[in-house]
């Protein structure tokens, strides 16, 4: 009877693998699509195409971002780029961010062409806009943009803010809907606020 315990030990042990990173990480790498790689942010993973670059920065308001941004066009713009504005801490509605989006979409010339709710796994609440927009290039050319503005909530009060888009006659547009399918919210590891390591499971038998 003694085995009992020990075996259902055994399986919340093994099923607490799953948040194990490196894990985590042999798993995505076996998921993803060929040509693209995984990025973990520290409440979120996504796939982008391998060769777009990847920068970080800060942005006026003091949040955190990531881009991934695709090669240059022959006018000076990115072929595609994806951009995730991170805010800790957000204790309002989803509703809230979405109107202040919509208020400010005309003043900086966004036209919506799209507004639905959408699921994201891990996320309490999501919702996109498809937007269009005019941008000037490097050369100075005049570039239209097409894509989307994606805002989701975590469980944890983390608002992400997720800009996807690219020049409307370029193939990247097709990259863009599966960059935004690989979004996935990651939730607290239980593990870990308990402290317990599951490297460390040969230890309790």
């Amino acid at each position: 009877m003694r085995y009992f315990p020990r075996l259902f030990l055994l399986g919340a042990v093994l099923g607490g693998l799953v948040w194990w990173s490196p894990w985590q990480g042999l798993v995505d790498a076996m998921s993803v699509a060929d040509g693209y790689r995984i990025y973990r942010g520290d409440d979120y993973r996504l796939a982008y195409p391998e060769n777009w670059q990847i920068r970080t920065g800060t942005n006026a308001e003091g949040h955190d971002y990531v881009e991934f941004n695709g090669p240059a066009t022959p006018e000076g713009a990115y072929s595609g780029q994806v951009r995730v504005i991170r805010q800790d801490g957000w204790n309002h509605r989803l509703q809230d961010k979405l109107t202040q989006f919509q208020t400010a979409a005309a003043v900086q010339h966004y036209q919506i062409v799209g507004s639905r709710t959408v699921t994201i796994e891990g996320a309490a609440e999501a919702h996109r806009f498809e937007v269009v927009r005019k941008i000037k290039a490097l050369s100075g050319a005049s570039v239209s943009m097409r894509g989307s503005e994606t805002f989701a909530v975590s469980e944890d009060g983390v608002l992400l803010a997720i800009t996807a888009e690219a020049p409307e006659k370029q193939q990247t547009q097709e990259q863009l809907p599966r960059v935004l399918d690989t979004v996935k919210i990651s939730g607290k590891n239980r593990f870990a606020e308990q402290g317990w390591d599951p490297r460390n499971w040969f230890d309790l038998f």
